[in-house]
């Protein structure tokens, strides 16, 4: 979905319990495919 999404401006995944690995996906995927992300909230997760 973030892939193809080109309007997204804010994004939150607080308190997700995503971890390290999730991070780095997450990351690589919004540093390829996204020019429009404005807000990232990665807020409570713990690695």
């Amino acid at each position: 979905m973030l892939k193809t999404n080109m309007t997204l401006a804010v994004l939150g995944v607080s308190n997700n319990s995503i971890g390290d690995r999730g991070v780095q996906m997450l990351a690589n995927t919004l540093t390829h495919h996204n020019n429009s992300l404005e807000e990232l909230s990665l807020n409570g997760n713990s690695s």
